[in-house]
């Protein structure tokens, strides 16, 4: 038998109000960093991480608590790749490497170069980059449509979900604690100890969640790469397109 419905209803009470509270660290992490500018393109690519990160996680907990499990689970791998090129961005790329991102000459490395790449710079230690590498391959796989996926869609007799309740909750959690992670990341570029200090608390929770034990972060290893821009992302690209859009659109004509 394959699930061909969602499990619109019938959530778990808990499980309804653990997805409100992932929705809700979304809202925090953006009332909180929202008012930050960044004075260079290292630290505008890491902003947008952050940006990015929020958006996803925020659209976890919206998947689970309207029974999209599936949905949800594709959505962690690319919450970890932000906060790869995050790290990356402020601590390993050199300036002639984003230099070669923002021109469009490079792409963006992809997340298993990053994390071999990151798992050697000691200062990401603290964000644990060798324990997240031993989990890509399943990020990768719940992000497509696996068997680790597909499996779920046809047992004999299926849940109410496609994941279980517990596998839901680890999904909000993986969800959080990478964007977390990441404000953390942007706190450093920031050089906003209040971002950091929400960060280090957030993250204190959500390992007693857990039931795990947790040491501080401490004071975040500041980033000595420096890569100014006037403008971090050529406007002119932009303004160009913008100018052409606005030609061809039926109001310009």
């Amino acid at each position: 038998m394959v699930r061909w419905e969602f499990d619109l209803g019938g959530r778990p009470c808990d499980l309804v109000d653990r997805s409100s509270a992932t929705i809700a660290l979304a809202g925090d992490a953006l009332r909180l960093c929202a008012h930050q500018t960044p004075p260079s393109a290292r630290q505008a690519l890491v902003g947008s991480c952050l940006s990015f990160a929020i958006e996803q996680q925020n659209a976890v907990g919206l998947l689970v608590a309207t029974g999209r499990d599936s949905a949800a689970a594709v959505l962690v791998r690319p919450i970890l790749e932000a906060l790869c090129i995050s790290a990356w961005a402020l601590y390993r790329a050199s300036d002639d490497q984003l230099s070669s991102v923002f021109s469009g000459r490079v792409g963006l490395p992809s997340v298993t170069s990053l994390l071999s790449q990151l798992e050697a710079v000691p200062k990401c230690g603290w964000i644990g980059f060798e324990q997240k590498s031993l989990n890509v391959r399943a990020f990768h796989a719940l992000a497509h449509p696996s068997m680790l996926q597909l499996s779920r869609r046809y047992a004999p007799d299926p849940p109410a979900g496609a994941f279980t309740a517990i596998e839901c909750r680890r999904l909000l959690w993986l969800a959080d604690t990478l964007m977390v992670t990441t404000a953390a990341t942007h706190s450093v570029a920031a050089n906003s100890n209040e971002i950091e200090a929400w960060a280090g608390e957030q993250m204190a929770r959500l390992m007693r969640d857990q039931g795990v034990e947790w040491e501080s972060w401490g004071k975040l290893p500041r980033s000595d790469m420096s890569f100014g821009l006037e403008t971090p992302i050529a406007a002119s690209a932009f303004d160009a397109d913008s100018a052409r859009t606005s030609r061809d659109s039926p109001s310009a004509m």
